[in-house]
């Protein structure tokens, strides 16, 4: 099987795998002034523009609901690590294409080192979530142990993404551009300024379309064991599941079947 490959390569060069995770952390920052303080300010940054926009300018009509600063970086802080990965994955292959031509490595390490990487970045941004869980006396529950499923399936998802868009950007390095803004558009295409509740004013149906997107149901997911001390929803996250290993074994094969050409074209 396509997937059973896929792990098998990783693991004969988990060596190769770190030793990029680490060039990539490394030098992502690197003589920048503030350094890993970007990973901090860019998220709060974010928090406070979409913060000013829907919760000052545009308050919630019920007093009693989440806070709006709660509400936006509890569904930010998870959206940016899926925007991370797939922004330095996209041109991850291209990034490298010294290796790609001159020395034997396997390319599917280059997008899983690119996505990995982007966890230094999740890791930093949560202090500032941590501090505003303190600030709003959030107190922990056991809901939190639901939070290793739902990064690992994110990850897995975002590797999906990065996989095909890193196979496509070889091709149209226009993408390398177009990465950013698509990540952007996706922003109201997940329950980060709203909530999921708030869906099921539309058709069912077309509520159900909504949920089958995995980052929509991951980004929920997270709010609600971090912020609302409840399990993940059950269908919506079944169906989650299944639409990112689809995804994973799709992009697998996509990916297997273009780096062939991948020496000739970087």
């Amino acid at each position: 099987m396509v997937i059973v490959e896929y792990f098998s390569s990783i693991y004969r060069h988990r060596e190769i795998v770190w030793a990029l995770v680490w060039r990539d952390f490394s030098t992502r920052y690197k003589q920048a002034v503030l350094g890993l303080g970007w990973a901090v300010l860019y998220p709060i940054a974010m928090t406070l523009i979409l913060w000013f926009a829907f919760g000052v300018l545009h308050p919630p009509e019920d007093p009693s609901a989440m806070p709006p600063m709660l509400r936006i970086y509890s569904g930010l802080h998870p959206y940016n690590l899926f925007t991370s990965g797939v922004i330095y994955g996209t041109i991850s292959v291209v990034a490298n294409a010294g290796l790609v031509t001159k020395v034997r490595v396997p390319s599917e390490t280059f997008p899983l080192s690119a996505v990995l990487s982007a966890l230094f970045d999740f890791a930093f941004g949560s202090i500032a979530f941590v501090a505003i869980l303190a600030w709003y006396l959030v107190r922990p529950t056991w809901c939190l142990l639901a939070l290793v499923p739902i990064l690992a399936l994110e990850i897995v998802f975002t590797l999906a993404v990065v996989q095909i868009m890193a196979a496509a950007c070889v091709i149209a390095r226009d993408l390398r551009y177009g990465a950013p803004i698509l990540c952007q558009l996706g922003l109201f295409l997940v329950p980060v300024i709203y909530l999921t509740p708030d869906v099921p004013a539309v058709p069912h149906w077309v509520h159900w379309c909504y949920m089958a997107n995995p980052m929509a149901v991951f980004v929920d997911a997270f709010r609600r064991a971090t912020v609302e001390g409840l399990w993940p929803r059950g269908p919506s996250f079944a169906l989650a599941c299944a639409v990112t290993l689809a995804m994973f074994w799709v992009s697998c094969r996509l990916f297997r079947n273009a780096q062939t050409k991948f020496a000739d074209l970087v």
